[in-house]
Formats: structure tokens, sequence, C-alpha cells
């Protein structure tokens, strides 16, 4: 993948800026690590890897934690990339929280790049996060880049919103550039929720301690999974457990109640009959 043809490079003008990318960490630039959480999904996870071999910055270093895969990935990793730090769980018993705080705790850099096992980032995607992330003061503390998913609506690919920088409520975290002190300083993931609806209560971790999230659509990549939530009764049950688990922990009760009483009162409103 080729960096994306809508957008402008800041490296071509930017002189000093490119410079300093190309600085050796021991001279002053921040490290970068890619932090990948990986379960028998071998085709996608060697994409990935090819993907991130081919960064104009490279990463310092790439993380990657198998949940037990019985597909051959963890084999396949340590012949064709020897340069990863694979770390290979004893069963698959555990959820991705969990994983990816590993993942986390093993990271010595400035900065982790949060990816999941089926993206494949732009080639320049290091080169535009870290370049970006030196531009904004230090209390932005997450960089959301911009996914092309299967199945994606023309509507959606092509609104505004999408396209646009601003600073947002969560992050996706299939692909977000982290300052690596700030997921330490708010707990990392909260391994009791599993799977799914962990990123928006780090979000609201990070932003409680006064940081922001920058979403940054020139920087992208592609995923794997198909748009929206994914079907089925694990994916149903982590996602509707976890939005309550989410509310309860930040949202006050007489909120949530009002919240779900007007749900109710819309969902049996009285409807004129033609």
């Amino acid at each position: 993948y080729t960096a994306a043809p809508d957008v402008e490079r800041f490296a071509a003008e930017d002189e000093a800026r490119e410079k300093w990318l190309n600085t050796d960490p021991a001279e002053g630039r921040s490290t970068v690590a890619a932090v990948m959480v990986s379960f028998n999904k071998k085709e996608w996870v060697e994409k990935n890897l090819q993907a991130l071999r081919r960064q104009t910055v490279p990463f310092d270093r790439i993380i990657v934690v198998d949940n037990d895969s019985h597909d051959g990935s963890p084999a396949m990793i340590r012949s064709e990339f020897p340069e990863v730090d694979l770390i290979v769980m004893p069963h698959s018993g555990y959820g991705a929280c969990e994983t990816f705080n590993i993942g986390f705790k093993n990271a010595d850099t400035d900065f982790i790049a949060i990816l999941d096992d089926d993206v494949q980032l732009c080639e320049d995607w290091v080169e535009l996060t870290l370049g970006r992330i030196v531009d904004e003061p230090p209390s932005t503390a997450m960089i959301s880049t911009r996914v092309v998913e299967p199945g994606m609506p023309e509507w959606f690919l092509n609104h505004p919103d999408v396209h646009q920088e601003r600073y947002m409520a969560t992050f996706r975290g299939c692909a977000t550039l982290a300052r690596r002190d700030v997921l330490e300083l708010c707990g990392y993931y909260d391994e009791a929720f599993f799977i799914y609806g962990n990123e928006r209560d780090l979000s609201a971790r990070v932003m409680n301690a006064g940081y922001r999230i920058l979403q940054y659509p020139t920087a992208w990549c592609h995923h794997g999974t198909p748009f929206g939530m994914k079907a089925g009764p694990r994916s149903l049950y982590y996602h509707v457990r976890n939005l309550w688990w989410y509310l309860f922990k930040h949202v006050a009760v007489w909120q949530i109640v009002y919240f779900f009483a007007l749900q109710v009162m819309y969902k049996f409103r009285p409807r004129n009959e033609q």
C-alpha cells in the first residue's frame, strides 16, 4: 500500500521535520513500537508484518502477542520475521484486553502503535503519525488514524467528518498511535472488558486524566474485519455487557436511568394510524 492519494504529505515541504524523522533514536528521535495481538489469522498476520517492514520510517520494535494460535502463526513469525518480539500465550483463554496489556507493558518506547492482526498500514503510517504528534502539545495522547473496511457504505466513506482532523471521544483500536507513558498512567485496558468496548473505556480514563485524542485521517489502513458490529451471540453478549459496564464506571446513575427511560418512552410512544 502506498500513501493515500487525496492528502498532502508534510515530509516534502518540511525539511526540518523530515530530518528529525530520519534521525537515529539514539540521537533524539522519539521511538515507536508496534503492538499486535494475533489469534489464528496467519495470512493476515503475514500481510500485516510485511506492511510494517515497508514503513518509510521503521518501527523501533515490533511486538506480537499470540493467543495460542493453532494455524502455524507462531512458526511463521519465527521463521519469516526474526525481528519480531514474539510472546506466545500458554492457552487461548486470554482476552484481547489482557494480551494487549502484556504487549504494552513489554514496550519500552516513547510511543506505541496499537494494531489489530488483520490490518495493513499505509507505508508512511509511522512517518505521518510521528510527524503529526510532534506538532501537538503533550496533552494529545493518541492519534487515531483512518480505517477502510469491507462493506463500508459510500455515504460513510465520503462523509466529510471522516476526512477531517478533529478531537474525538474515542479511538480506533485497530490502528492508533499512543503515548506509552499515558497508557501506563491510565492503567492500560481494563481486563474486565475481555473484548469489545475497551477502547471507549480507556478513552474516558485518558480524557479524565486531562489528555485528548486526535482523529488524523491523513494516515490510514485497510482493516480486514467488515464494517459494523460483528454478528453472533458472543459479540452481542460482550457488546451489551460492556456497554453496561462502561456506563456504571463513567456515567451517573440518574443519567443512565434517564437515558433508558427515554428509550422506553420512544419505543412505546403512540403512533398515528393512517
